[in-house]
């Protein structure tokens, strides 16, 4: 879940980025990528399989799938949110494009793009239950679906409580990082996009 996780965001983040700053970026990768997250990533699961494998590839690449849209999207519309008469200064003054996104734009998109972030983790965490659904002889979606054809309820609770405590610990891990790196913000990120 955690390589998938990264794989996806991070990569979410620079197509993000990239299609905020430039338009002609935004004409070639945007439809592809909505296109793209229009196709049900359950249903894409079996194709990713017969590609990667039953090993651990399969599953990274499953959940980095899951996690990249909510992080996109934020990404770009937070980056577009920022204040413009501001970056209209930078621009008056000679700032240079990098400059300007590092001061301006990335500071303002900070919590769309935490937002993102909180939203793909409890994402990742579920197409890694489908992934070891589909794929796995250990994990806790394989010991659920184990549990669920010898009918033992116990195990099946367990299972689905830990991976619920997983995602409020992760979801937390997430919303105290937020606070510490930007610490110019006291409330919590909201979605402005969600991954659904």
């Amino acid at each position: 879940m955690l390589l998938g996780y990264f794989l996806g965001c991070i990569i979410a983040f620079l197509l993000g980025a990239l299609v905020a700053e430039f338009v002609l970026a935004e004409r070639i990768v945007f439809p592809y990528v909505v296109g793209f997250q229009s196709m049900p990533k359950v249903a894409l699961a079996p194709l990713l399989l017969v590609w990667f494998g039953f090993g651990m590839t399969f599953k990274v690449v499953l959940v980095a799938l899951i996690c990249f849209f909510p992080v996109f999207i934020n990404t770009m519309t937070g980056l577009r949110s920022a204040n413009r008469d501001l970056v209209d200064l930078y621009r008056a003054f000679s700032a240079p494009r990098w400059l300007i996104f590092w001061d301006v734009k990335l500071p303002s998109a900070a919590s769309s793009i935490f937002a993102g972030l909180q939203i793909s983790v409890v994402l990742g965490l579920i197409g890694t239950v489908v992934g070891e659904f589909l794929a796995a002889r250990q994990g806790l979606g394989h010991l659920i679906q184990s549990s669920s054809m010898n009918f033992d309820v116990g195990a099946m609770f367990t299972a689905v409580f830990t991976l619920s405590l997983i995602g409020v610990t992760a979801n937390f891990i997430v919303r105290l990082i937020y606070r510490k790196v930007v610490y110019w913000e006291k409330t919590t990120p909201t979605a402005p996009a969600s991954g659904h």
